[in-house]
């Protein structure tokens, strides 16, 4: 079959959807023209491959808009994780991803919306399956981790906590040292041989954790001597002792 005799009618069909979505004042209307786009890019991909522009345009000021019915941010999210898997991850979609993350992030930190935040879950796992965003995605947004974590540890439904897992696995493997700097819970000198972990900045002053632990000194000073290890490591026990008000008898004697 020629698919010049039926390509007029799908633009057209397409034309109609994102008129309906962007412009309609029901968000019933809304709903469905977002439900029968998603309906589209699933069955025609290499279609809709020359409009990933034109349709991001009118997909994702949706998900930012306040909007009463809860199925309008559903559907937009289902359609832009569609997108991405069909696509492939187009170039297209590769320049919206910082936005995209950050509304996601957004969504998926709302506690009071839990099908919107099972919604932005699978369309996460998309968007990075699609692109290969993995890894820079907890460099860029360091929240992200404990928010997925807090998923494992607050969610019932085994439906979402096996997409949780299999949106870590596609985020790929962390060093945690990095997250750490990355977090400002870290500060790294290259030119000294001494790490310095900062106390956390929810913790009441005197109850932050110094230093790193043995390994992640080892690992990162692996460039200088195992002498300069040592001091460090010394100067990093000594340290803990400080900010621990439980051992302030020994305070004077560590100075």
């Amino acid at each position: 079959m020629n698919p010049a005799y039926v390509m007029p009618s799908l633009r057209k069909v397409l034309v109609q959807l994102l008129t309906e979505l962007e412009h309609s004042g029901t968000g019933r209307n809304k709903e469905q023209g977002a439900r029968m786009l998603d309906h589209l890019v699933i069955s025609a991909p290499r279609f809709i491959r020359p409009y990933m522009e034109s349709i991001l345009l009118v997909l994702v000021p949706k998900l930012k808009e306040p909007e009463p019915n809860p199925g309008v941010v559903l559907s937009v999210l289902f359609t832009i994780g569609d997108l991405a898997e069909v696509t492939g991850g187009d170039s297209e979609l590769q320049e919206w991803m910082h936005e995209l993350m950050q509304i996601l992030l957004d969504i998926l930190g709302d506690a009071s919306a839990p099908e919107k935040r099972a919604a932005a879950l699978c369309t996460l796992g998309q968007l990075v399956g699609a692109t290969g965003h993995v890894v820079r995605p907890y460099n860029q947004y360091p929240m992200l981790l404990d928010v997925l974590m807090n998923f494992l540890k607050t969610e019932q439904q085994p439906n979402i906590r096996r997409e949780t897992i299999r949106v870590l696995g596609l985020l790929g493997a962390l060093d945690p040292y990095k997250h750490k700097m990355h977090r400002g819970q870290v500060d790294y000198q290259p030119e000294a041989p001494v790490l310095i972990a900062l106390p956390d900045k929810g913790a009441a002053d005197g109850d932050g954790e110094f230093g790193l632990s043995s390994s992640e000194m080892l690992v990162n000073m692996s460039s200088h001597t195992l002498e300069e290890y040592y001091l460090a490591m010394a100067i990093a026990t000594l340290m803990k002792i400080i900010g621990d008000p439980t051992l302030s008898q020994h305070h004077t004697m560590v100075v």
